[in-house]
Parts: structure tokens; sequence; C-alpha cells
């Protein structure tokens, strides 16, 4: 049997996303908010709230998949805070969801025939954990994907 069309979804939101951003190969189907060891920055990519079903017709059901993207990076606090210097850890931020945006707005369906439309739905609050002269930033972004399914099977 196949999978529900929303699993189809995160595997093609993961693949679009890739590995040649600044996560490199740390790009996981996973809501843990951790850094891999070793790794200065990875995206997490895991499922949200599937909501606002529309019936059209007889047949078919719109739906629309929440995507939360995390970013996570890892970068030391910046020597003069007094400066003003923008921290190393913001900038790479920046950096990832720049690239996510492209990557993912690119082709909005995601490269697949029943997703109708991607929104970017903006992003949450930086998070901060530091321990002496370390940060790890956290920051959520969520995605709206609008997608068409069977009413009667969500894999077809």
């Amino acid at each position: 049997m196949a999978d529900h069309r929303g699993s189809l979804i995160m595997d093609a939101v993961i693949a679009k996303i890739g590995t040649d951003t600044s996560a490199g190969k740390h790009v996981y189907r996973s809501a843990a908010r951790a850094l891999p060891p070793s790794a200065k920055s990875s995206i997490e990519v895991h499922p949200g709230a599937d909501e606002d079903p529309e019936i059209i017709g007889n047949s078919f059901i719109d739906s629309s998949l929440t995507v939360y993207v995390d970013l996570l990076v890892e970068a030391n606090q910046p020597a003069n805070r007094a400066m003003g210097v923008t921290p190393a850890y913001e900038k790479a931020l920046w950096t990832l969801r720049k690239e996510v945006h492209v990557k993912l707005m690119a082709t909005i369906n995601q490269g697949l025939t029943f997703v109708v439309d991607t929104l970017p739905l903006g992003a949450a609050e930086i998070e901060y954990d530091g321990q002496g002269d370390s940060v790890v930033a956290v920051q959520s972004t969520r995605w709206r994907i609008k997608y068409r399914t069977s009413r009667a099977d969500p894999s077809a």
C-alpha cells in the first residue's frame, strides 16, 4: 500500500532542501532540536497540523499540511558585544533561512503532482542556549503545503 500523501510531502521537502546548504549533510526528519556531535549547523524537518480540509466534489479533499523546518546553529559569542557586531550564530541562521526558502519556493509543488501550493508562514523568535563562549541558536520556520488527495484514500 502506498504512503499517506503527507508522508510523501515530508520526504519531498527533505529532498528539496538537500545537502548543498550551509548545514551540509545534516538535514534530518526529526523534532529533536539537537545538533549532532561535531556539527556547527543542522536542519530538522517535522510535520505539524494537517488541517483545513476542503471537499472537492464527491472524490477529492484539499488539505493544508504545516511543515516545520527548524534551523540550528552553534557559534562563539562575539568578542566585543558592545560594538554592535552581528553574532555569527545570527548570520548563520539568516543564511540557512534564505537557503531553505529558495529551495522550497523554487518549485511550489515540491516536485509532486498532487501538491497545489507552498506558502512560507514566517519564523518563530530565535531561541538561545549558551554555555561559556558557545551559543546554540534555534529558529523554527513554518510552511503550509496545500495538497489534494482522494476522499476515500489519503495515499491516492
